[in-house]
């Protein structure tokens, strides 16, 4: 189920962003990103519509996933 992450408060994507920041890790390479950087790099890919919160039903769990992966889950339903 797609989540409108304008509709969450800023509290609940704020801490949404950095599960998913710190899931994913701040380590690039040779370069390392600070988590600030991360999440605000995640909200801005959720403003431009590359991605999207998700809620799945089954774990009971909120994520942010690519809008590829998006319409790939749906086109498989």
């Amino acid at each position: 189920m797609k989540i409108p992450y304008d509709e969450l408060s800023s509290d609940v994507l704020r801490a949404l962003l950095e599960s998913v920041a710190l899931r994913e890790g701040t380590e690039y390479g040779e370069q390392d990103v600070e988590l600030e950087i991360k999440i605000q790099q995640l909200m801005r890919q959720l403003e431009r519509q590359e991605t999207c919160v998700v809620f799945d039903h089954v774990t009971q769990s909120c994520d942010v996933i690519t809008m590829d992966k998006w319409n790939e889950l749906n086109q498989q339903a």
